[in-house]
């Protein structure tokens, strides 16, 4: 047993699984090594006062399974992120995208800015996730000056979302998200 979600990432090798069991549990993660976070039903990241749930910094993960919700700086005026699952993860207080991100069968849910974030990211998949009451449902955008590309956003659902946006594919910084491919989701009352 581990005192924390991130102390067991960070002791897991490299291709493992870290299983999150049934609960709730404060705070923020950074997956910044190559593993599947993986939750069991009813297992829970509460993000209140953090600028995310869940970011991924290593290429090649995998998470899957979990419910995020509330990510919300407490000052939320600084512009920080406050996502439910980014593929950006600070590293050294630095953001760090990554690639190859899996990131299929979550709930997110009251998070301030996306519910999930395929942020300066390519060749990553945002799967069969609920994405309900965030800011943006499910975000695709180039926001550290990397492009955002060869994506697939396909059978997720993004309804009532109070920024206004169930999908939002969006340049930013003129890196570019281009070559995507958006299919065969929901997205309503946004």
């Amino acid at each position: 047993k581990f005192s924390s979600i991130q102390d067991a990432i960070e002791a897991a090798p490299l291709g493992g699984t870290v299983v999150v069991c049934k609960g709730t549990y404060p705070g923020m993660v950074t997956v910044d090594r190559r593993v599947t976070l993986a939750g069991k039903h009813g297992a829970t990241i509460d993000a209140t006062g953090d600028v995310y749930g869940v970011g991924v910094s290593a290429s090649s993960t995998t998470v899957t399974g979990l419910t995020v919700e509330n990510a919300s700086p407490l000052d939320a005026d600084t512009g920080q992120i406050a996502d439910g699952i980014v593929t950006i993860g600070l590293v050294n207080g630095q953001p760090v995208p990554a690639d190859h991100v899996k990131i299929i069968g979550n709930v997110v849910t009251g998070n301030l800015g996306s519910g999930i974030d395929l942020n300066s990211t390519s060749h990553s998949v945002a799967f069969g996730n609920k994405a309900d009451g965030n800011g943006v449902g499910i975000n695709v955008a180039d926001d550290l000056g990397v492009a955002a590309s060869h994506n697939l956003i396909a059978f997720n659902v993004a309804n009532e979302n109070f920024g206004g946006c169930g999908i939002a594919l969006a340049d930013h910084t003129g890196a570019g998200v281009t070559d995507n491919v958006v299919a065969k989701n929901v997205a309503n009352d946004n």
